[in-house]
């Protein structure tokens, strides 16, 4: 199957609060689809931050019967999703709702909540904001607290859950190697997440996701980084 892409992107790695800001349309036979995902970081010290994500995708045109792959999703992407095959997956074809650690791999794409659920997945349009903010503790702590909000609008149902529109989930995420590999414990969550994910488990170790970019290893900034903690 083909697919199009077309980005432009505005990129400051400036020192002081870097953003960036990207718009993207993806088209194949089946559908053509845009989104625009902007993020900010603010430094509030040399070493705490308080981070926003903001999202906002939207189906251009599509055919009927669209396969939920190519849905927007609430949940950041996992490798069964990435159909663009555009970041790399330690378990890309594991099941995420399965219990293999691998599987907890997410990217922060589309409403990039932490929990995995297939909850708020739509083929109309989504807008979401993540933020994380850095916890008053020693720096050698990197701890930050979560929090994402989205509205979905008509959300696909799924059978044995309430079908709402708002959603939201808070936690604690530790940053081992910030931007390079993230762990996310979550607190609180919308109701219908919460029940959906204790079905799949009542493990809360399997509830943990975690962000690893490989694309991004260079292991001279990760020893950098690593020292400045």
């Amino acid at each position: 199957k083909l697919f199009y892409t077309l980005q432009f992107e505005h990129i400051n790695r400036r020192n002081i609060n870097p953003y960036d800001v990207g718009l993207n349309i993806e088209a194949s036979n089946s559908f053509v689809k845009t989104y625009l995902e902007a993020n900010y970081r603010f430094d509030i010290t040399q070493k705490k931050t308080f981070d926003l994500r903001l999202f906002a995708g939207g189906f251009l045109n599509k055919k009927e019967n669209l396969p939920p792959i190519y849905n927007f999703k609430l949940s950041g992407i996992s490798g069964t999703d990435d159909y663009l095959y555009r970041e790399l997956y330690a378990g890309r074809f594991e099941d995420p709702e399965s219990p293999a650690i691998l599987s907890n791999q997410f990217e922060q794409t589309n409403g990039g909540f932490a929990v995995y659920s297939p909850l708020g997945q739509t083929s109309t349009w989504l807008i979401s904001a993540n933020m994380a903010s850095s916890l008053p503790l020693p720096d050698f702590l990197p701890l930050q607290l979560f929090a994402d909000v989205a509205f979905v609008n008509n959300p696909h149902p799924v059978v044995g859950y309430s079908n709402t529109r708002f959603f939201y989930e808070a936690g604690i995420k530790a940053n081992i190697v910030k931007d390079f590999f993230e762990l996310y414990f979550p607190l609180v969550m919308s109701k219908n997440i919460q029940s959906y994910s204790n079905n799949i488990s009542g493990n809360y170790l399997q509830k943990v996701r975690f962000i690893l970019r490989f694309e991004e290893i260079n292991l001279f900034r990760v020893f950098r980084d690593q020292k400045n903690l």
